[in-house]
């Protein structure tokens, strides 16, 4: 892959799903060689689908839109307290930055838009990178977002509904298991009366395991409950530790 030989970076790509236009490319590198990558990146869709917008300081300078997936407990510490260090990368970089609320289906991640010149979402890429190095612990326990096709109302074995028994399981933080159940059980015990899930935690995983899995089982409306009450709490739990440790 070119863009790995020019920067050094490892790069994957989603499998090409019929009838999805979009796949995912997942980077891996420094933050110097992951930099680079994203503004060839960025340099390509300019050259290949240049867009005009009013939204970014470029004068008159071709400019895209480059779509980043952010794990949920990570747009805390990129957003910053009243939006200050996501403005901040906007006065630093000259690209605009938005972020979408929800979170992409089956999964953890929020997508994140950048618009501008590939020079300024070059130095925005940089700025979130600085931020994944900073907090990195707070993306243990993501849930990858994956490409689908749209579920097609004549494949109901594949199409989860709100009333259809759903099961998935969650790989979670070893070491935030006693905080998800909580003394007692309490925490767990109100996830469970909140979302209207079964929730089941498995047992302590082999010596040298980080993670151990967490087993949803209700409708699919209730799973969703679930996972954004566990990540919630994930989130909450590794800010109060964290600020704790400073």
């Amino acid at each position: 892959m070119r863009l790995q030989e020019e920067t050094g970076v490892t790069a994957s790509l989603s499998e090409a799903i019929p009838g999805v236009g979009e796949q995912v490319l997942r980077v891996l590198g420094s933050v110097e060689s992951a930099t680079e990558a994203y503004f060839l990146i960025a340099s390509d869709l300019i050259r290949t689908h240049p867009l005009r917008s009013t939204f970014v300081e470029s004068d008159s300078a071709p400019t895209t839109c480059l779509r980043l997936l952010i794990p949920h407990n990570m747009l805390g510490s990129i957003i910053g307290r009243h939006g200050r260090n996501i403005k901040a990368m906007h006065a630093s970089s000259g690209a605009q930055i938005s972020t979408r609320e929800h979170m992409l289906p089956n999964s953890t991640e929020h997508i994140m838009q950048l618009y501008g010149t590939s020079e300024s979402i070059r130095r925005a890429v940089r700025d979130i990178c600085l931020c994944f190095l900073e907090d990195d612990e707070l993306c243990a326990g993501t849930v990858l977002f994956h490409p689908a096709a749209p579920d097609q109302p004549s494949s109901p074995v594949t199409q989860p509904t709100g009333t259809r028994p759903f099961t998935r399981e969650i790989d979670v933080p070893s070491d935030m298991v006693g905080s998800i159940i909580g003394r007692g059980g309490t925490n767990i015990n109100e996830m469970k009366r909140m979302s209207g899930a079964e929730i089941v935690i498995a047992k302590a995983p082999r010596e040298g395991v980080e993670r151990q899995t967490v087993t949803i089982v209700e409708t699919y409306d209730a799973y969703k409950r679930a996972r954004t009450l566990l990540y919630e709490h994930i989130e909450k739990t590794r800010r109060a530790r964290h600020s704790r440790r400073k």
